[in-house]
């Protein structure tokens, strides 16, 4: 695994772009992004290794934010880009897990999710969300080497940090499409 010394200090802007289909196209949804945390299982590191312990992790309040609102013709006529910001809350709890991404907490791993929300009398209602296993990220303080126990993740950018992206092939579902991959479509900022 790579060791993550001497990184210089960088943002990145990571910009999936996907396309929904499959929508009824007289119907009005919203289309959401999310970060989740890949695990709620709060993990122990006993003997140079992450095991699981019986305990959950406790879950803040998942932060959304919405791309709008359109009727399904005009969602799967779109193909939709969106940028989500990254950011350090400047918390780390005096805690260092080390330079090496072995070492890296498990239940910090955290990736983008899509919630396609259909409006039904007035409300609201989640029908379907998405993942894409390249869109996994774990962020690391850069300037003192270590990794950040908490992220704010949307909408502000914080201090110089690299996010590393732990990249697979992108899993796409039937009904929504991943056309650019943040990997391939990050955009270093100076």
């Amino acid at each position: 695994m790579e060791q993550l010394a001497n990184r210089e200090p960088a943002e990145f802007v990571p910009a999936p772009v996907v396309a929904i289909n499959g929508l009824n196209p007289y119907s009005e949804y919203t289309l959401l992004v999310e970060m989740r945390r890949m695990s709620d299982i709060e993990m122990d590191y006993i003997d140079d290794k992450w095991v699981a312990t019986n305990k959950k992790v406790v879950q803040r309040g998942r932060s959304k934010i919405s791309l709008g609102s359109k009727t399904g013709v005009q969602w799967m006529e779109t193909e939709i880009k969106t940028e989500i910001k990254l950011a350090t809350c400047m918390i780390n709890y005096g805690i260092n897990c080390g330079t090496d991404l072995n070492q890296i907490k498990p239940n910090l791993l955290y990736q983008t999710v899509f919630v396609v929300a259909e409006h039904i009398g007035g409300k609201m209602k989640e029908i379907s969300t998405f993942s894409f296993p390249s869109l996994k990220f774990i962020a690391v303080d850069s300037i003192r080497n270590k990794v950040l126990f908490s992220i704010n993740y949307l909408l502000r950018m914080g201090l110089p940090f690299d996010p590393i992206w732990l990249t697979e092939p992108p899993q796409v579902d039937a009904t929504l499409e991943l056309i650019a991959d943040a990997d391939t479509d990050a955009r270093r900022h100076s």
